[in-house]
């Protein structure tokens, strides 16, 4: 079944979106290939009634290095942070929260030093909950990431550095995840082939901290937290994108232990991790579109529905969304698939 949730019409500019409970709103992060629309048209906020708004914003802030909506679609803010200082700088981060009515909601705060420049790692997340937003940097050969945790008024909760360099600050794979109530933040180092994650809770302390030496047959995870746990999905190294099988490993105390690989397929159908359980969730593309199914035995139970069109859009609540964009509207739909065979 294909459920609509929201849809907007293109004459609303849409920025990049995220799940927040009881809706969609924007979360971007500046990047040297996906650069932050101007301040007026990065404030979104759709609701799973079909609602949407798009606010001015009162400030004279520059333009924006992260914005993202946190809270909830019924009691939304948006966190707009901007760099102090000019791009090439070494300079302070500062962020603020806005009222869906587009006045401030908090004064501006520095939370965090950042390296502002093109070459930069920059991330951003949100908690399942809302009330949690971190903000991400880092610069491979300068600085080791480290991220900000901020409540969702924008006032700094903690702060984690992902790990100590050794003789060199080389790395790659920087992300940062939400978990259930705070964030999740991981990086490959690349000196040693470790993976460094930290996970901080909702008070800015750290529940867990890895360092897990990852196989060189492994590229950089894709990384989800659903409500049954935290996952990393390693892609095979050295094969085509979409024949290219993977890992898949769930966090768990100290480590991370392996729950499933996903074989490689012919060149024309990739599969991917959805969610975790008794009988994990994994999403099956083709050309015709995109299908679910179960993974028992390691063998896919094909679900009824689909194929479907659209990407999925990121979530941490066990459900499905696709967006596609089409006939002049961008649409969300939230997908529910009938049973698996036998």
């Amino acid at each position: 079944m294909n459920r609509l949730v929201t849809e907007a019409a293109d004459g609303v500019r849409l920025p990049p979106l995220g799940r927040i409970p009881g809706g969609f709103g924007t979360r971007g992060v500046e990047s040297s290939v996906s650069p932050l629309s101007l301040i007026e048209d990065v404030w979104l906020l759709g609701t799973d009634m079909n609602a949407w708004i798009a606010p001015s914003l009162q400030t004279e802030a520059g333009p924006p290095f992260a914005a993202v909506v946190a809270g909830s679609a019924a009691d939304p803010l948006l966190i707009l942070s901007y760099a102090k200082g000019a791009v090439g700088s070494a300079t302070e981060l500062v962020a603020q929260a806005f009222l869906a009515s587009g006045e401030p909601a908090s004064e501006p705060e520095e939370v965090l030093d950042i390296l502002h420049r093109p070459a930069a790692s920059n991330a951003v997340a949100l908690s399942a909950d809302g009330e949690r937003v971190a903000i991400g940097n880092g610069q491979s050969g300068a600085r080791v990431p480290r991220f900000a945790l901020l409540d969702k008024r924008a006032h700094k909760v903690g702060e984690a550095q992902l790990y100590e360099p050794g003789e060199s600050v080389l790395f790659h794979c920087f992300t940062l995840t939400g978990t259930e109530h705070g964030v999740l933040g991981s990086v490959v180092d690349e000196l040693t082939d470790e993976l460094h994650v930290v996970e901080l809770d909702a008070n800015g302390e750290a529940r867990t901290v890895i360092t897990w030496p990852m196989s060189r047959d492994f590229s950089c995870p894709v990384v989800s937290s659903d409500p049954t746990g935290i996952y990393f999905a390693f892609p095979d190294r050295g094969t085509e994108p979409s024949a290219r099988g993977s890992t898949v490993f769930r966090v768990t105390p100290g480590g991370l232990s392996q729950v499933t690989r996903l074989p490689p397929t012919r060149r024309d159908v990739s599969r991917a991790w959805v969610a975790g359980g008794a009988l994990p969730l994994i999403e099956i593309r083709s050309a015709s579109g995109t299908t679910f199914a179960r993974w028992k035995d390691d063998t896919p139970l094909p679900l009824t529905g689909g194929p479907f069109p659209g990407a999925r859009v990121p979530s941490s609540d066990g459900r499905i969304y696709l967006e596609q964009r089409e006939a002049g509207q961008r649409r969300i739909s939230e997908i529910v698939c009938g049973g698996g065979e036998p």
